[in-house]
């Protein structure tokens, strides 16, 4: 990574951060030195996985299961990362799936 690309005393949010897109951005921010908090639904293995390759690397990181279609648990997953990591200055929703309709 460019020396010039910091995210240093930052606090990241990324939903869907337990497998491909996500879980990539999550890696990145955390190897750019943000604190990240993994947001996940139903994929505990997957996040635990990110969060455990971002601590061998050195990273602070914390997973939050929280289904984004329910604003309670969308503010408990707020108030969690603030209340552990610190005030969230980068927010990446990237939580998603095909919805019937």
């Amino acid at each position: 990574m460019s020396d010039f690309i910091s995210l240093s005393d930052k606090t990241a949010l990324i939903t869907g951060a337990s497998s491909g897109i996500g879980a990539a951005t999550a890696r990145l921010f955390a190897r750019l030195g943000a604190r990240v908090a993994i947001g996940y639904n139903r994929n505990a293995l997957g996040a635990d996985q990110v969060s455990q390759s971002i601590q061998q690397a050195g990273g602070k990181c914390i997973t939050v299961q929280a289904e984004m279609l329910h604003a309670v648990e969308i503010s408990r997953l707020v108030e969690e990362t603030t209340g552990k990591l610190g005030p969230i200055d980068i927010l990446v929703n990237n939580a998603g799936s095909l919805v019937e309709i």
